[in-house]
């Protein structure tokens, strides 16, 4: 499973139910906040206090740092291949923003 998976299926109606949002724009937030967040999280962890607060996080799901850390790096190798995926996305939507 890569990480556009995730953006599909019942996870988006799911989140939609949830917040009131049309399928369409709970996957148009989604697919254009993703790359945003992903970054945010990379930032904060490598200041001290974010490593600690990524560490303590993990640690209670179970979660080994190297996954993480992994997951950043391999998202960050592919993030034009995400744009690219939010472009398509938005179209095939008929969404623009």
């Amino acid at each position: 499973m890569n990480i556009t998976d995730l953006l599909s299926g019942s996870v988006i109606s799911s989140i939609a139910e949830s917040t009131g949002a049309t399928e369409k724009d709970t996957a148009s937030v989604l697919a254009n906040a993703l790359p945003t967040l992903v970054s945010a999280m990379a930032s904060n962890a490598s200041t001290k206090d974010g490593a600690d607060s990524l560490a303590a996080a993990l640690d209670r799901t179970e979660v080994p740092e190297a996954v993480y850390t992994n997951l950043i790096a391999a998202v960050h190798e592919n993030l034009e291949a995400m744009y690219r995926y939010v472009r398509l996305r938005k179209k095939a939507l008929g969404v623009e923003e």
